[in-house]
């Protein structure tokens, strides 16, 4: 019982709930080791076009396909989640703005070559993602960091989706305190 409270029953990976909750161990951990971690933010492009021409039904199999990508392209220390509809986070530990850049690029690399096929139908997807740091130095809270990460999302779709974009806050932050 207390595992489904932690999962998303779709896709099986972790939910927004406990997304919530091992972010905030993360950035304990992250401050009190003097380490960063990266936050990527993950928006399915176009994800309400499947819905109403396929149905909900054909919308969960892309949900559950596209989760299954996400976590097959990331390391074993890393999580993935799903915080929301078509919206999901991964945290890469021991990760900053450019090595979280380089994962999300991967993982769009995978998104693409990984289409979602049902009978004689293949859907080619993409996703946009937006990277956030949290850096040893950087006072920062949760919410700050989640809206960094989401401002970098909506500004790689508004860029033409299937794109990463990088919050360059905290390495400003750092620069400017040197």
């Amino acid at each position: 019982m207390e595992l489904l409270a932690v999962t998303d029953t779709l896709t099986g990976l972790a939910n927004r709930r406990q997304f919530d909750a091992y972010l905030d161990r993360e950035m304990a951990h992250s401050r009190r080791h003097k380490n960063s971690f990266c936050l990527l933010m993950i928006d399915a492009d176009h994800f309400k076009r499947v819905n109403d021409q396929f149905g909900h039904r054909r919308g969960d199999e892309v949900l559950a396909h596209l989760a299954q990508t996400i976590e097959g392209s990331l390391r074993a220390e890393d999580c993935a989640f799903r915080v929301g509809g078509e919206e999901f986070a991964v945290l890469l530990r021991d990760a900053g703005e450019i090595s979280g850049l380089g994962a999300a690029e991967r993982l769009l690399a995978a998104v693409r070559r990984d289409p979602f096929r049902s009978g004689n139908d293949v859907h080619d997807l993409t996703v946009s993602i937006g990277v956030s740091a949290l850096t040893p130095r950087a006072e920062v809270s949760r919410e700050l960091l989640v809206a960094r990460a989401d401002a970098a999302l909506y500004a790689a779709k508004g860029g033409g989706r299937d794109r990463a974009s990088v919050d360059f806050s905290t390495l400003s932050e750092r620069i400017a305190s040197v």
